[in-house]
């Protein structure tokens, strides 16, 4: 194995099997000392002991799995006494919650601040579990009504939205099949019918941040929701999308040609995927 984070994590998980010592032979071929591979980080002595790195690394809230490999990693250190080495003593020392990320977005000709606020729930990084393709789409539902409320008032878009989100949640119980069957061509031809709204509307006016980046970013999470139902996600898993690169899948359930090579979309495929 190498000595990057997904070998580490790899060589970590299997000496937590029972019987490790004696059912596996595990070696880290590193060059040089420092492991990490692209996560790695050091200080460099020459200019003030400055931590510097191979890049931006960011660890999302719902990287369940990064989050369960650090704290039980952290735990195990300090259940050994004494400690091999001088490290955190909780994994919430090593990490601060953080919910505002600025992004540069490259239009007009120059950079242009793009933030961003996260919502926060109550969610401990580490102890999710599996997310269920229903919750992704009343997710996305309600995050569109929320941004076309904002953006365009209690409109007729706004009505057609809430009616879609009501209804998937009145069928709460009714498992993925019957959200495909039921309300499957309900939310396509609903989200259809809102994009091309919205098009006609900021078409003409993307020249203004905030009209262009309301537009991106609706016309990426409605898409989402298209490409969910079309490709029938809600019952195959999303894993059955993993052949597929996301701008094309972006694309292929009718993006528009600005939003796969817009900022969010891009970013979303790096941090999610």
């Amino acid at each position: 194995m190498g000595g990057g984070l997904g070998s580490l994590s790899a060589a970590y998980w299997i000496t937590e099997a029972e019987n490790a010592r004696e059912r596996f032979d595990i070696t880290v071929y590193q060059m040089g000392w420092r492991l990490g591979g692209k996560a790695a980080s050091g200080r460099n002595a020459a200019l003030g002991q400055r931590i510097e790195e191979h890049g931006l690394h960011i660890w999302l809230g719902f990287y369940e799995n990064g989050f369960r490999t650090i704290r039980r990693a952290l735990d195990a250190i300090n259940e050994i006494d004494p400690r091999p080495v001088r490290t955190y003593e909780s994994w919430k020392q090593a990490f601060t919650p953080h919910s505002l990320v600025s992004f540069e977005e490259w239009w007009g000709g120059r950079w242009q601040h793009w933030p961003f606020l996260f919502p926060r729930n109550e969610g401990i990084p580490g102890e999710g579990g599996v997310l269920e393709p229903r919750f992704v789409l009343q997710t996305l539902l309600g995050w569109l009504q929320d941004q076309h409320e904002q953006q365009f008032g209690n409109g007729v878009g706004h009505r057609a939205l809430r009616s879609a989100l009501d209804e998937l949640k009145r069928l709460e119980g009714d498992g993925a099949g019957a959200v495909d069957g039921v309300l499957g061509e309900l939310i396509t031809d609903v989200m259809r019918a809102y994009l091309t709204t919205i098009w006609a509307v900021c078409r003409f006016r993307l020249d203004d941040p905030a009209t262009r980046r309301f537009f991106i970013l609706n016309d990426l999470a409605g898409t989402m929701l298209i490409g969910i139902q079309r490709d029938g996600l809600l019952t195959k898993g999303f894993e059955s999308a993993d052949g597929e690169d996301w701008v094309e899948w972006l694309t292929r359930h009718g993006a528009q040609h600005a939003v796969p090579t817009s900022l969010p979309a891009p970013a979303c495929g790096a941090c999610c995927g």
